[in-house]
């Protein structure tokens, strides 16, 4: 079963704007059948990177398509998170890898192979956005998880290198910490 040209053409389509790559899932919604998606493999025209995930042939292996790899693989309502957020966000000293993801309420429970899942509670639309094509946390989400894995200093430090860019504020980091504060909650 071969795939129409529309819908290889979406294939191409999705796959430019995330770096190479789709979800076998985003195939499925394009109405293509297991067997289209295995011939769309064995043809060649996709390759397997991970269950979920599959590349275009000749798209270059990048970092940041790897950070791609692991929030599609955790997803839906995935996102980077913690230092490879930061890293994305262009916070010196931290890095894309290893992956770090944030799942929020409803997000997937499964675990995965490309990253760190974290489970953020009250995670939500407003924390999140898209940059470079890559699912993420919004700087202030970011500063709240360093906050709670790297220590008071890396976190001051990524909140002055936010702040000096205008990424964060004093009133979006006082409403997130409002929505995402809790108990349980390292760092916050």
């Amino acid at each position: 079963h071969a795939a129409s040209m529309t819908n290889l053409d979406a294939v191409h389509l999705i796959s430019r704007r995330q770096h190479g790559l789709v979800l076998v899932e985003d195939l499925y919604a394009l109405d293509l059948d297991r067997e289209a998606v295995r011939h769309l493999i064995r043809s060649g025209r996709l390759e397997r990177v991970t269950r979920r995930v599959l590349r275009v042939p000749g798209a270059p292996v990048t970092p940041r398509q790897q950070v791609l790899v692991g929030v599609l693989d955790a997803s839906p309502n995935a996102f980077a998170g913690g230092t490879t957020a930061a890293s994305v966000w262009g916070v010196t000293g931290h890095r894309l890898a290893p992956v770090h993801v944030a799942c929020g309420d409803g997000g997937s429970s499964r675990r995965s192979r490309n990253a760190i899942v974290h489970r953020i509670a009250g995670l939500s639309v407003e924390h999140v956005t898209v940059l470079d094509g890559i699912p993420i946390v919004r700087p202030e989400v970011v500063v709240l998880q360093l906050c709670g894995s790297e220590g008071r200093q890396r976190a001051a430090s990524a909140l002055d290198s936010l702040w000096r860019r205008r990424l964060t504020s004093g009133p979006s980091l006082r409403r997130t910490l409002g929505q995402l504060a809790g108990s349980g909650r390292n760092g916050v």
